[in-house]
């Protein structure tokens, strides 16, 4: 009896090891990678994003924007770094855009930046002039 249960464990163990590659197979995916760039006026920016204004719909009026993760690896030019380009300021970002697409067909897009450079500062807009202040009821 002993070792009717012996050969019943090593069969389980034989069968689950042989059935583990077939569940852990990997979904093979079609990889594309296209490089892009976008030039426009930044519209929010921190340590390690940019948000890009780009465009505006012509029918509806609305406008267009992209938004990036900046990673360290990202080449800055024209600024020594991201933390002196401000809101308004005209941008180029070059950037791959890699989309997967599976076997089961689910697709996924990722924008992965390469570069920034910094084109032209934002236009200073005049700052509104005080009014002088006129006595009330005097």
């Amino acid at each position: 009896m002993k070792k009717y249960m012996i050969g019943v464990v090593f069969l389980i163990i034989g069968l689950f090891a042989t059935a583990e590659p077939l569940l852990a197979q990997e979904i093979k995916t079609k990889r594309q990678v296209v490089s892009k760039e976008v030039v426009g006026t930044v519209s929010g920016i921190s340590g390690n994003f940019v948000a890009v204004v780009y465009g505006r719909d012509p029918r509806s009026g609305i406008l267009t924007e992209m938004a990036f993760n900046i990673g360290k690896d990202v080449t800055i030019k024209n600024k020594k770094s991201l933390k002196e380009i401000n809101p308004e300021d005209t941008i180029k970002v070059f950037y791959d855009e890699i989309t997967e697409i599976s076997e089961d067909g689910r697709r996924s897009l990722k924008r992965v930046v390469k570069e920034v450079v910094f084109l032209r500062a934002a236009d200073k807009k005049p700052e509104p002039q005080a009014e002088p202040e006129v006595p009330v009821g005097e």
